[in-house]
């Protein structure tokens, strides 16, 4: 896995919309900020289980992927900030 892409809240289309148009039309928004934190955080772990992932330690990735984990918390902030942020941009 490419760990260093991965790892990187710029590279997805959501992570290259926060980070572009996005960041100019809703920048200035708490929610919007919210979600770029959430989302960086997010790639962070996701980063992190895939260096995991690369060195073969397969049941460590999966405590890393279960319920109430850094990842599944991140995942689940994230989730949050995203609808929080759709009602800014609805408005």
């Amino acid at each position: 896995m490419d760990v260093a892409a991965i790892a990187k809240d710029n590279h997805c289309d959501f992570g290259k919309w926060l980070h572009g148009e996005g960041m100019a039309l809703y920048g200035h928004s708490v929610s919007f900020q919210k979600c770029l934190a959430g989302h960086a955080a997010f790639h962070a772990e996701a980063g992190k289980i895939a260096t995991t992932i690369n060195a073969r330690k397969k049941e460590e990735a999966e405590k890393m992927l279960a319920a109430g984990s850094a990842f599944a918390e991140a995942s689940k902030h994230v989730s949050v900030a995203i609808v929080e942020l759709g009602q800014v941009v609805k408005a």
